[in-house]
C-alpha cells in the first residue's frame, strides 16, 4: 500500500499489482517457509612468509565464488591461521590472501597467464591445509612530467607484465596508483620481475571527434607510446626501485580502414585482420588496438598510435576450400587512414606424411596436433589453422606467401619433432618459401619418442623468488637464433625453482638464467648474446635425459645473475 497526499487529505492507495485480490479469510493457516539449514562447509589454513614460512598475524583472506557478488573475509590470528565456516558445496571457490609490505597471493597461483586453481569443496566438508605463502613486496617509485618539464598530478601510472598467448604478448596490470600534486608516484605490492611503467592523462580517457570515442596510448617508460620501445623494469628481492621519472606524451591516434575481398568477388563467408607494430625487419609480438570487421568484409582499427605495422588478412569462400591471404605494410603518424583494401588471393595448400618413429604407443587421442607452418618471423597467422593428423596424412588448407617452417603443436610427451624431408632434402630448419596457389606435397614429417629433456632446480640465496626468473636454453650456433627454432627455448621455474625443458634437438647448447629476458627475446640475436657470458655449456645427445640444477648468485649490480654448475 502507499499513502498519497490530495487535496489536503491522505489517500490510502492500494498497490497496482495487488489491487482486487480477495483476502484470504480470517483463520486460514498460512504457509510458513522453512528456514533454510546453516551450510557447514569449512576452509582452514596458514598464511606465512616465503621463504622462511613464519606465521603472519593480521592477513586477509578473501574467498570469492563466482555465482555470488559477495566475499567471506576471515583474518588470520597471531599463528598465521584462518578459518571460514558455514559454506557451501561449490567446485570454483577463489582464495586469495594479503597482508601490507607482503605482495598479494592467490591459492594455486600459477605462471601468468594461466588461471589460479579453484578450490572445490564438498557439501559439509572441511577443507584443511589451505595455505598461503607471501613475499616481501617490491615498489617502483618517480615522477611523471608534463610535456613542458613541470610535475604533473593526477596521471595514472601502471605497472603492467608481459604474458604471452600463443604467439601473442599482452599486458596485464599488476598495480595501480595516481600522482600526487608533485607529480610523485609509488607503485607497491610487487613481486621480483619484469614490468612496463606506464602513465596516462585521465583528461583523455573519455575523448573523441566527429567520428566516435578515442583512446589514446599511455606513455611507456621512458617516453613514447608503444610498448616495443618501452624499457622493461627487473626487480630483484630486496631491491625496489626508485627515480623512474618520465614525462607524458600526448599523441592523438588514428583510424585505418580498409576492405578485403576475395580475388574472384565471392562472398566471404569467414574472415581475420590482425594489424601489429613493425620493427628491425620482423614482425613484433604485440597487439595494440582494436578491430571491427563486418560481414561485406569493411574493417577499422581504432586508436592506433604512431609507427610502422603490418597488417594481415586472412578468409575463406569454402568451408573445405583453400584460405586466402592478404597483407599490407603502413606507416601511421597521426593522421587516419582509409582505403587500405586488400585482395585475398589463395594461399599454399600443403600436405604430406606423419611417421611416428619409437617404442612408445602412438597418442590415443591425437585431435588436438597439428603440422602447421609458422612464418619465419614467429606470426601463426600465416596458416588455416588446419593440418589434423588423419591416417598418418595432414592437410593445411592454406598458406600465406612468403617464408614458414614446418612444426608440429601439441605433440605429448615423450613425442617431439625429429625432421622434416621434402623431396628427399632434409628441411626441418630450413625455411620453405610458398608461392600464390601453390601445391607443396611430398611432405615428410618424422616424430620421435627419443626426446632430450633437462630438468634441474634452481639453487640460491635465501629469500630469492624462483618464479621470476626464465631459464633459457639455447643453441651455441648463432644460426639456429631465430623466432621459430626448435633450439631455442624459454623454461618457466615453479616457486620451488623446479624447471624442465624437453624436446630440444641433439645438440650444443647454452643454459642461461636470468631476470631480464621473457618470450620476446627468444629471437632476438642480441637479448640471447647477452646471456652467453654467463651461460652453462651442455650437449645433448639423441634421446639424452639429465639432471641440471643451477646456482644462482645475488648480483651485486643490475646485470643478469650468474650461475654455475650445482657441484
Amino acid at each position: 500500500m502507499a499513502l498519497v497526499a490530495a487535496a489536503g487529505c491522505l489517500l490510502l492507495m492500494t498497490p497496482p499489482s495487488v489491487a482486487g485480490q480477495a483476502k484470504p479469510p480470517v483463520g486460514t493457516p498460512q504457509k510458513v517457509e522453512a528456514e533454510k539449514p546453516v551450510p557447514s562447509g569449512v576452509i582452514r589454513g596458514r598464511i606465512t612468509t616465503f621463504p622462511g614460512g613464519r606465521p603472519i598475524a593480521r592477513a586477509r583472506v578473501l574467498l570469492q565464488r563466482s555465482d555470488r557478488d559477495y566475499a567471506w573475509v576471515a583474518i588470520t590470528d597471531a599463528e598465521g591461521r584462518y578459518a571460514i565456516p558455514e559454506l557451501e558445496g561449490f567446485d570454483r571457490y577463489m582464495l586469495s590472501a594479503s597482508k601490507t609490505g607482503y605482495a598479494a597471493r592467490m591459492w594455486g597461483e600459477r605462471q601468468l597467464p594461466a588461471a589460479p586453481a579453484p578450490l572445490t569443496l564438498a557439501d559439509g566438508q572441511v577443507l584443511e591445509h589451505v595455505d598461503v605463502a607471501l613475499i616481501e613486496h617490491l615498489w617502483v617509485a618517480g615522477r611523471i612530467l608534463d610535456s613542458d618539464g613541470t610535475p604533473f598530478g593526477g596521471a595514472v601510472v601502471s605497472a603492467m607484465r608481459p604474458v604471452y598467448v600463443g604467439d601473442r604478448r599482452e599486458l596485464v596490470t599488476a598495480a595501480e596508483i595516481i600522482t600526487n600534486d608533485r607529480g610523485e608516484y609509488r607503485l607497491f605490492g610487487l613481486p621480483p620481475g619484469q614490468y612496463y611503467i606506464t602513465a596516462a592523462d585521465p583528461a583523455f580517457f573519455s575523448t573523441g571527434d566527429h567520428q566516435g570515442p578515442l583512446v589514446y596510448a599511455p606513455t611507456f617508460y621512458p617516453g613514447g607510446v608503444s610498448p616495443d620501445g618501452a624499457t622493461r623494469i627487473t626487480l630483484e628481492p630486496g631491491a625496489p626501485r626508485e627515480n623512474i621519472d618520465f614525462a607524458l606524451s600526448i599523441v592523438k591516434p588514428a583510424r585505418v580502414r580498409g576492405r578485403i575481398s576475395s580475388y574472384d568477388n565471392q562472398q566471404l563467408i569467414s574472415g581475420a585482420v590482425v594489424m601489429s607494430p613493425f620493427s628491425a625487419g620482423h614482425s613484433a609480438s604485440f597487439t595494440t588496438t582494436r578491430v571491427d570487421i563486418r560481414p561485406d568484409g569493411t574493417y577499422e582499427f581504432f586508436n592506433v598510435p604512431p609507427g610502422r605495422f603490418i597488417i594481415r588478412s586472412r578468409g575463406e569462400t569454402s568451408s573445405e576450400g583453400v584460405a586466402l591471404f592478404g597483407s599490407f605494410t603502413l606507416s601511421v603518424r597521426g593522421q587516419s587512414a582509409s582505403g587500405v583494401d586488400m585482395t585475398l588471393l589463395p594461399g599454399a595448400r600443403v600436405s604430406g606424411l606423419v611417421a611416428w618413429e619409437g617404442t612408445a604407443p602412438k597418442p590415443a587421442d591425437i585431435s588436438e596436433v597439428r603440422v602447421r607452418v609458422p612464418l619465419t618471423d614467429g606470426s601463426l597467422f600465416g596458416d588455416a589453422l588446419t593440418g589434423t593428423i588423419n591416417g598418418g596424412e595432414f592437410l593445411i588448407r592454406g598458406a600465406m606467401i612468403g617464408g614458414h617452417l614446418i612444426r608440429v603443436e601439441n605433440l605429448p610427451e615423450p613425442w617431439s619433432l625429429k625432421a622434416v624431408y621434402y623431396r628427399g632434402q632434409d628441411v626441418t630448419d630450413i625455411p620453405l618459401s610458398f608461392s600464390l596457389g601453390e601445391e607443396v606435397s611430398s611432405l615428410r614429417v618424422v616424430l620421435t619418442d627419443k626426446s632430450t629433456r633437462i630438468d634441474g632446480t634452481l639453487q640460491s640465496f635465501e629469500g630469492d623468488d624462483f618464479e621470476s626468473y626464465r631459464v633459457v636454453a639455447f643453441a651455441a650456433n648463432p644460426l639456429y637464433w631465430t623466432p621459430t627454432s626448435r633450439h631455442v627455448t624459454l623454461a618457466r621455474p615453479d616457486r620451488e625453482g623446479r624447471f624442465a625443458i624437453a624436446g630440444l634437438p641433439p645438440a650444443i647448447y647454452y643454459l642461461a638464467v636470468s631476470r631480464e629476458v621473457d618470450e620476446s627475446d627468444i629471437g632476438d640475436p642480441r637479448a640471447l648474446d647477452r646471456l652467453t657470458g654467463d651461460a652453462l655449456i651442455v650437449e645433448l645427445a639423441e634421446g639424452e635425459r639429465r639432471i641440471q640444477d643451477l646456482r644462482v648468485r645475488r648480483p651485486a649490480t643490475r646485470a643478469a645473475a650468474r650461475l654455475t654448475a650445482r657441484q
